[in-house]
C-alpha cells in the first residue's frame, strides 16, 4: 500500500508542475499580446494629429472658409482643390478653441515634435462638404530630424531627399458628406 500512496504523490506532484508550466506559459503569452498591441509614442502621436486635425477642419477652417452661410462651398473651396488651403501649424491646432486640446502637446512632446513645423495641408474636395477633403500631414519630429542628419554627414557631403516611412500615414481622404 505504501507503494501506491507514493505513485499518487509522484503523479499529483508531476501533475501540479504541468499546471503551473501552462499557466506560466499562458500568462506570458498574454503579456506579450497586451504590449505587442499598446501603440508606441509615434503611432499615438499620428491618431491624436488625425483626430485633431479632422476636428480643426470640420469645426473651425470649413465655416471660416466659406465665410457666411449663403456662400456655394464648391464657388469658394474649388480654388483649394490643387493649391490646398495654406498649412496649419500643430501650434495652431493646439490651441484652437480656447486651448481645448492643449493636453495633448504632452503626446507631441514624447516624441519631440516641433510645434511650428508639424502641420497639416488640406485639400478640400467635391460635393465640398464639411467632411470632403484630402490631408497630408508634415512632420518634423526627432527620428525625422536624426535621419536628415545622417545624410548629411556622408561622405559625398551632400544633403539627400529623406523619404517617409510606407508604414507612416501620409495622406488620408475623408469622402463622407455628414453634416
Amino acid at each position: 500500500m505504501r507503494k501506491s500512496s507514493a505513485y499518487r504523490e509522484s503523479v499529483s506532484s508531476e501533475r501540479w508542475l504541468l499546471l503551473s508550466i501552462v499557466a506560466a506559459c499562458v500568462v506570458m503569452v498574454s503579456i506579450a499580446l497586451l504590449l505587442e498591441t499598446r501603440d508606441t509614442p509615434r503611432e499615438k502621436a499620428e491618431k491624436q494629429l488625425a483626430t485633431l486635425s479632422d476636428d480643426y477642419y470640420i469645426e473651425y477652417l470649413y465655416p471660416r472658409l466659406l465665410g457666411n452661410l449663403s456662400n456655394n462651398p464648391a464657388e469658394v473651396l474649388s480654388e483649394f482643390t490643387e493649391t490646398g488651403v495654406p498649412v496649419t501649424y500643430l501650434r495652431q491646432l493646439l490651441h484652437y478653441n480656447d486651448d481645448e486640446h492643449a493636453e495633448m502637446s504632452e503626446t507631441f512632446a514624447e516624441i519631440d515634435c516641433d510645434t511650428n513645423m508639424t502641420g497639416v495641408k488640406y485639400y478640400p474636395v467635391e460635393p465640398y462638404g464639411p467632411r470632403d477633403y484630402k490631408i497630408t500631414y508634415t512632420w518634423s519630429c526627432e527620428q525625422e530630424r536624426e535621419a536628415e542628419e545622417k545624410a548629411k554627414n556622408k561622405n559625398t557631403g551632400r544633403v539627400e531627399k529623406i523619404e517617409k516611412p510606407e508604414d507612416a500615414p501620409q495622406e488620408s481622404e475623408n469622402t463622407d458628406s455628414g453634416p
